[in-house]
């Protein structure tokens, strides 16, 4: 009975390896996959930059208000 038992050991440890792998792809396609998540937040702050720097742009070249 014991002849088996480290094999048994590895062929369990595979396929629980493969189901864990086939279990986070099915995740992360109801979650919505980290690159995606990634592209997103780096094109946020790259518009949030773009607008930051376009509302100092046009702060600073505003006219001053004559006096005469």
């Amino acid at each position: 009975m014991n002849v088996f038992t480290k094999r048994n050991a590895l062929i369990g440890w595979i396929v629980t390896r493969f189901a864990r792998r086939k279990l986070d792809k099915k995740l992360n396609a109801l979650v919505g996959k980290p690159a995606r998540r990634r592209t997103l937040a780096a094109g946020l702050g790259l518009a949030a930059v773009a607008a930051t720097t376009v509302a100092v742009l046009a702060r600073r070249e505003r006219p001053a208000a004559s006096t005469t």
